[in-house]
């Protein structure tokens, strides 16, 4: 197993040392040598793991197979073109319900883009950016594997890619209208800092979208360690919508709205987890196959949706905007 450098840390939202233990773990997805224990800070609630990997020390290439960045379609001989072209219309059912909890992670591609600029933070292969693009939106990508970028510059080739952290690559401040950030923010030491940065980016009343692993869902609370939203050491951030709330209020945005969402595919992959640890099992792999998905589906999708309207989904959808310049500013 590899090794991880870890280093102590504070509360990300308040700087208290005054944390009680939630759970402790390990990791179990990529054979890593490392463990850590989610805290809840005393002073202001915050869900933090402590410690911490030292990102410096670590080489974001290795985990091009967590990300799925890019890869070739599975080869599916005539027998199963045949059974996948009888089942066409009952699997486009199920890939409709998979997909019904996807739709929040879409928001704002409603909106006409004519001469707006949006930028995906955490890009990956740049699939979040492609119905933006259609729309007429200016795409821009952010990411730190190289191997992602390729992917999203050959699938988007009029959109333009950024190597490297987001406060890094030399964008100029306020030159967006919206930015994204899915799957992002629970993997920064400062989120605070990190959403003061985005706000730079963004133009007077620009908006930001973030996706982010909810800290308090009925699976964390119920499977503790067992939840796919306890991912040690990557998910150092575990946010609530008060949490949420409070790092964007720091970072000088405005929160408009906070909802929950339950992927149904994140059910799944808490089971998986789940049944892994009960055979003491030392990792699990997050390959799920898109029949199974699309199978399942169906089944889970009342369950995900009653925990989305009880406010105990797997992850909060976040719609935040910058103030106005004051009246007189540039």
């Amino acid at each position: 197993m590899n090794s991880v450098k870890l280093k102590a840390r504070s509360c990300p939202l308040c700087g208290s040392d005054q944390g009680r233990r939630v759970f402790s773990d390990r990791n179990r997805r990529e054979g890593l040598a490392c463990a850590g224990t989610y805290l809840r800070c005393e002073m202001c609630d915050m869900i933090y793991l402590n410690p911490i990997p030292d990102f410096a020390d670590m080489e974001f290439e290795d985990f091009d197979a967590v990300y799925s960045v890019g890869r070739s379609p599975v080869r599916v001989g005539r027998l199963g073109r045949l059974v996948r072209g009888g089942l066409a219309r009952a699997a486009a059912i199920f890939d409709r319900s998979a997909r019904y909890h996807s739709l929040p992670r879409w928001e704002g591609i409603r909106s006409d883009g004519q001469r707006r600029r949006i930028l995906d933070v955490g890009c990956s292969n740049g699939s979040k950016l492609r119905g933006f693009a259609k729309r007429g939106w200016e795409v821009h990508g952010v990411d730190v594997l190289p191997s992602a970028l390729e992917v999203a510059q050959r699938a988007l080739p009029q959109g333009r890619f950024y190597l490297g952290h987001v406060e890094a690559v030399g964008l100029p401040a306020a030159s967006f209208d919206a930015i994204r950030a899915d799957a992002v923010l629970e993997h920064v030491e400062a989120p605070v800092r990190f959403l003061r940065n985005l706000k730079d980016l963004l133009r007077p009343e620009g908006l930001l979208f973030l996706y982010v692993p909810n800290g308090a869902p009925f699976c964390m609370r119920f499977l503790k360690r067992g939840s796919v939203n306890a991912w040690v050491p990557f998910h150092v951030n575990l946010f609530t919508p008060a949490t949420i709330r409070a790092c964007l209020s720091q970072a000088g945005l405005a929160a408009v709205a906070i909802s929950h969402n339950t992927p149904t595919n994140w059910l799944l992959l808490t089971a998986r987890q789940w049944l892994s640890i009960l055979r003491g099992r030392d990792s699990f792999s997050i390959r799920l196959s898109p029949w199974a998905v699309g199978l399942a589906a169906p089944l889970l999708f009342p369950f995900a949706t009653a925990l989305d309207l009880a406010w105990l989904g797997e992850e909060l959808v976040v719609t935040a905007r910058k103030p106005a310049s004051p009246q007189g500013a540039p």
